[in-house]
């Protein structure tokens, strides 16, 4: 049986767990995203099935059928729209917020993946181009094989829309790990240890400029921009050189 688990602090800030949600569907393999509100849970499973629950009490759960195989990945926009990767790298916009427990989602666009060996979107952002025309919405995501994909389509769920653009490997192997915008240009990061700038020209996403954040950091996993003098903030992994039993090794 499959059991999400809730750590709440009291007044007294202790902490307890509470079981919000139990199924047995879930049991064998699941991902998961927390909304960015943090107060609801996506989950999906093996057979192609997404549930939402309600983090406060537990009860507010819906279910529905999003695929006809395995969710791949789960990821929650700014808006609270959450975007699912299924099979044929099948990329599905939900409005949960229009769901109930009689009405499922509705799925506003539906994307495609170009072809590769890990076919999921690992992060994206919806981006403001200056450009698109009304109606329209602009994604910018990035996949497992450290691919890097911009669309520029209608909300019509009628078809996949395709990439106009793709930046192929551009983070190596290991995969894109993060989208983010910022004072209308966009970033990208990714598990070989760099950091991408892109901006736009004649409704073409281009790359701008390519930095690392410091030597022997491999994988950078975020980006934070702030208010403070430094402006960026970047968050990764960073590997540490050390002597073991007359060794020269390398750990992270």
């Amino acid at each position: 049986m499959c059991k999400v688990l809730c750590c709440a602090s009291d007044d007294s800030n202790s902490q307890r767990w509470t079981c919000i949600s139990q199924d047995h569907a879930y049991s064998s393999y699941s991902v998961v995203a927390l909304s960015p509100h943090h107060d609801k849970l996506a989950i999906g499973n093996l057979s192609g099935k997404i549930k939402t629950i309600g983090i406060g009490s537990g009860d507010e759960v819906r279910e529905w059928q999003a695929y006809n195989g395995k969710v791949f990945n789960l990821i929650w926009n700014k808006d609270e729209t959450l975007f699912s990767t299924g099979p044929d790298g099948d990329l599905i916009c939900w409005n949960v917020a229009s769901s109930s427990r009689v009405h499922f989602p509705e799925a506003l666009f539906k994307c495609v993946l170009p072809p590769c060996k890990h076919r999921w979107v690992t992060s994206l952002a919806v981006v403001e181009t200056g450009v698109s025309p009304s109606g329209s919405i602009a994604l910018v995501c990035g996949d497992r094989s450290g691919s890097v994909h911009y669309y520029c389509m209608s909300m019509d769920k009628s078809h996949h829309h395709t990439p106009i653009q793709s930046f192929h490997g551009l983070h190596g192997k290991h995969g894109v790990s993060h989208i983010c915008t910022h004072r209308g240009l966009v970033y990208s990061a990714g598990r070989n240890g760099a950091f991408m700038q892109y901006g736009f020209c004649d409704g073409q996403l281009i790359v701008i400029e390519e930095r690392r954040a410091i030597k022997g950091m491999e994988w950078i996993e975020q980006l934070f921009f702030t208010d403070r003098p430094e402006g960026l903030l970047v968050s990764g992994f960073h590997s540490i050189l050390c002597f073991r039993a007359g060794k020269l090794v390398k750990s992270s």
